[in-house]
């Protein structure tokens, strides 16, 4: 994983890489050795614009260099260093649950062992439920109950998630039921929203790769890898957006939701089990409704209808 210098530079704080790989563009980053429902059916449409997006600003003309997964273990993310100039950083390696008050910038860390890898707590007047994991490992946890996560934000209401660069494998055991392996990638109770650029979740194995309480989601090249009993959990009807990423569940539901009537995700240059569409037997809906998944033939990055940080650079 790229080490990286935080440096204030006025208001404003620049993250600067200090070492970066050649192979940027498929970069993942390596394990760090640390030192401490029902079913219900699916609509499809093709659309050239997002329509129901977050409606963050940036869009107009971007490098297309810098839309390529993977860029983020290279080229820090603009819009991060600014908003979370004069934020508290957090950094190092950790080999049980670490609790972690926010706002918070969590750079160059890792976590192994624990229940919950970074368990995220907004506690201290006033709150600020602020956090940005940049150049994150969190790998090989170990539960004495029947849950737990890579990171979690149930200590931390109305929190708001910021993701570059993360890699997540936690090694749950395989799944058998709720009573004995509610274990996830991340868990993220309570959460208002979450912005994530390459994110890799690996051997989650066991309820969800992602699961996803907040009102708004949006990712940007993630990466699932394994299979489990529902890989993204979205309790919230959205909309909700995947561009350039690869979902796969060869055994359970690609995508879950609560309430589908009314929900929307919108979809581009993405694949799932390596279809370009989300296979109508991997939608599965709590309320029996219809979810509307758009398939953009637009990067929304490039249309202002995403979140800033996104088109940024």
């Amino acid at each position: 994983m790229p080490s990286m210098r935080l440096l204030t530079l006025g208001s404003a704080l620049t993250l600067v890489l200090l070492a970066c790989s050649s192979d940027d563009a498929n970069h993942t980053p390596a394990p760090s050795s640390g030192s401490d429902g029902g079913s219900g059916p699916t609509s499809s449409s093709s659309s050239s614009g997002g329509g129901g997006g977050s409606g963050g600003s940036g869009g107009g003309a971007v490098d297309p260099a810098l839309l390529e997964c993977g860029i983020s273990a290279t080229v820090a993310n603009p819009w991060i260093g600014t908003e979370f100039a004069g934020v508290p950083d957090f950094t190092g390696d950790y080999t049980k649950r670490t609790a972690v008050e926010l706002p918070r910038l969590i750079h160059d860390a890792s976590v192994t062992n624990g229940k919950y890898g970074f368990d995220l707590k907004d506690e201290v007047d006033p709150g600020d439920p602020r956090v940005a994991l940049v150049n994150v490992n969190i790998h090989d946890l170990t539960s004495a109950d029947a849950f737990g996560g890579s990171f979690q934000t149930a200590g931390a209401p109305g929190a708001k998630i910021y993701l570059s660069n993360v890699y997540l494998e936690p090694n749950w055991p395989k799944w058998v039921g709720y009573d004995s392996t509610n274990y996830d990638g991340m868990v993220l109770d309570g959460s208002e929203e979450i912005y994530a650029e390459d994110v890799t979740v690996k051997n989650w194995n066991a309820d969800s790769a992602a699961d996803i309480k907040s009102k708004r989601a949006q990712f940007v090249c993630l990466r699932t890898e394994g299979d489990g009993n529902r890989t993204l959990r979205f309790w919230n009807v959205g909309p909700h957006y995947l561009v350039k990423s690869s979902v796969n569940n060869g055994t359970g539901a690609i995508v879950w939701m609560k309430t589908c009537t009314g929900a929307r995700i919108n979809v581009f240059e993405s694949t799932f089990n390596g279809e370009p569409q989300i296979p109508a037997d991997k939608i599965s809906c709590d309320d029996g409704g219809e979810p509307e998944i758009v398939y953009l033939t637009t990067d929304p990055r490039t249309t202002g209808e995403m979140h800033p940080m996104f088109s940024s650079r």
